[in-house]
């Protein structure tokens, strides 16, 4: 049945393919809160499929595919780089990744950042491992989305960047950062310059994220340092900063500071937001209860900084370290690895402006995962829904504890239509893996009445033993009518 699935995703809408989302509904704490249903997509299980996945996800040019890496595991315990189909199929090992190659490639939690792998305009892949490669100081490296040509563009050497992140420029250049600067490149490895070397006490160090805004610039944040940092053993604080493309233009736009009254050390970089404003979050500081965290504003040219919510533990999360993502109806959506009412860690949502804040999703790891270190993908949404894609950094009790990936869907339609194809003599009915919860119902009439298709095997794909007349199928969102 899983090859007749894969037949007929090249057929599926992009509104079915993307919205047959199914699962756990969890009602958010506050009232305001959109409906979600919520899907494990796939559970890690160390060999040969990776352990620990504690990046981001990254969606590839046609947004139909994910791909993403874990800390540990595969066939040589050193990681390895994945991708599966946005509908939860096709789970591929694209890599994996030797001690030579990569040693403890991403780092470890909780130094999450952005996207590990990007896919970049020629349809490659490419990332950054900070440990490994000739001289243990990190490499930058290609594939293709098939796995093969896997090569080592750049070795860095002592006294580099020690490199953590990695974007594509509108130039289609390559630019990073990581411990120590900021540099440049082609998708080649060649023309490779240091674009800004960090002083920790007035730039920062530590780069966990880089974005390019709409004005050209490059934004990012320093995880330590700065003018406010104490400097005294634990270097706190941490900045934002930008600079030109060229190299130029190296400005701090903020110094995170006292973390009773502000944020702190910034495990993610920003995003900017539909209204031009960069936004972020830290999991230290902010006046909340101690070590759980913020969400922050600031406009590009370093003004308007602002506190949009500190985190209190229950029954709102603490600890965000992955970076927020912009999605439906103009929010902010992001995860926290602890609280929640559970303490393993949520899904949350947040206004520009921060006057409204629900709690979209509580992991339980029963069947879920729990300690969302990563930050979110959007899918595409449509006619009021969308999809957010993630992973947890610990898997399903008690017998998985690798970690998972998962699809939220937020508003989920009630009523979606299946792909129906005739293999044959026989009608098949096809949806993706994670709409199971989904019932379908069939009519010899489009407007009905409908009634439970009962007369098939309820598998990803259904098959109806009768092929007589003409039917009508839908799938209808659970306990609805």
């Amino acid at each position: 049945m899983k090859d007749l699935i894969k037949l007929s995703l090249p057929k599926l809408h992009p509104f079915i393919l993307t919205f047959l989302l199914l699962g756990l509904s969890v009602p958010g704490l506050w009232a305001q809160a959109q409906p979600t249903q919520f899907v494990v997509l796939h559970s890690f299980t160390n060999a040969p499929d990776g352990e620990h996945p504690c990046l981001s996800l990254s969606a590839g040019k046609a947004n139909n595919t994910l791909f993403g890496t874990t800390l540990y595991g595969g066939s040589n315990g050193q990681g390895i780089i994945f991708k599966m189909n946005a509908d939860g199929s096709g789970y591929t090992i694209l890599h994996n990744f030797t001690a030579g190659e990569a040693q403890n490639f991403g780092l470890t939690p909780p130094n999450t950042f952005s996207p590990p792998v990007i896919q970049a305009n020629d349809g490659a892949l490419y990332g950054v491992a900070t440990g490994g490669s000739n001289y243990q100081h990190g490499m930058a490296f290609k594939l293709k989305t098939d796995g093969s040509g896997f090569t080592v563009i750049h070795n860095f050497g002592a006294g580099d960047i020690y490199p953590i992140t990695l974007i594509q420029g509108d130039d289609g250049e390559l630019y990073g950062a990581g411990a120590q600067g900021v540099f440049k490149m082609d998708t080649s490895g060649s023309n490779y310059s240091v674009l800004h070397t960090f002083n920790i006490a007035t730039d920062g160090d530590n780069c966990f994220g880089l974005i390019q805004g709409s004005d050209g610039a490059l934004y990012g944040t320093c995880q330590e340092g700065g003018a406010s940092s104490t400097n005294s053993g634990n270097l706190i604080s941490g900045t934002i900063f930008k600079i030109n493309t060229n190299g130029t233009g190296f400005t701090v736009l903020h110094n995170f500071g006292v973390p009773s009254t502000d944020a702190q050390y910034p495990c993610s970089g920003v995003i900017e937001g539909s209204d031009g404003a960069l936004y972020g979050v830290t999991p230290r500081g902010g006046g909340g209860v101690p070590g759980a965290g913020t969400v922050y504003k600031i406009n590009k040219n370093g003004l308007g900084y602002t506190l949009l919510h500190a985190f209190q533990g229950s029954p709102d999360g603490s600890l965000p370290y992955g970076a927020l993502v912009q999605g439906l109806n103009n929010m902010l959506y992001g995860t926290t690895q602890l609280g929640g009412s559970n303490s393993l860690g949520t899904v949350f949502e947040i206004s520009l402006d921060g006057s409204t804040y629900n709690i979209l999703y509580q992991f339980a790891s029963g069947t879920d995962g729990y300690y969302p270190y990563a930050g979110l993908v959007q899918g595409p949404s449509s006619s009021g829904s969308g999809v957010l894609y993630g992973a947890t950094y610990s898997g399903t009790l008690p017998s998985n504890t690798y970690g998972t990936l998962f699809a939220l869907e937020v508003n989920p339609p009630m009523s979606i239509t299946p792909v129906v194809n005739q293999f044959g003599s026989n009608t098949v009915v096809f949806w993706p893996a994670w709409a199971l919860n989904y019932t379908l119902q069939t009519s010899t009439n489009i407007n009905g009445p409908w009634t439970a298709a009962t007369n098939g095997v309820p598998m990803t794909g259904f098959q109806p033993t009768n092929t007589t007349g003409n039917a009508f199928y839908r799938l209808v969102f659970p306990q609805s009518n």
